[in-house]
């Protein structure tokens, strides 16, 4: 039987990203840990967000196109319950080392997911108008 932390590594698409021993810890973190589990959990992330748009009575698409990444980096900014959910669906899928770390760089890993998220979102933009 598989550990929960293989079974999380198989599920993880792999990004091929290049490594630098230059790299902080963070930036490694990121790049091993976060940026394949938002690629893992994007159809999810997307969905999410647009309920947060349906609950927000579709105030998004009444804003002009060139205002809503600024819509998009406010609302997980600000939006305690937003930003939480978001952050949640990031760490379900962390291992028990990856917590640890986490846990010890809660507040910097806490600003990159956000600021992934929202990059992520803001770069299909497409999808969230559809």
């Amino acid at each position: 039987m598989k550990s929960r932390s293989e079974a999380l590594f198989q599920l993880r698409p792999n990004l091929n990203l290049a490594t630098s021993p230059l790299q902080t810890p963070l930036e490694h973190f990121q790049n091993t840990c976060l940026r394949p589990i938002l690629k893992f959990q994007n159809e999810l992330l997307l969905e999410v967000f647009k309920m947060h748009i349906r609950k927000r009575k579709n105030l998004f698409y009444s804003l002009k196109k060139e205002d809503r990444p600024t819509y998009i980096s406010n609302e997980i900014n600000k939006d305690n319950q937003l930003r939480k959910l978001l952050q949640g669906i990031t760490l379900a899928l962390f291992t028990l080392e990856e917590m640890d770390f986490y846990q010890e760089n809660k507040s910097e890993v806490n600003k990159r997911i956000n600021r992934l998220i929202a990059q992520r979102l803001i770069d299909q933009l497409q999808l969230l108008e559809a």
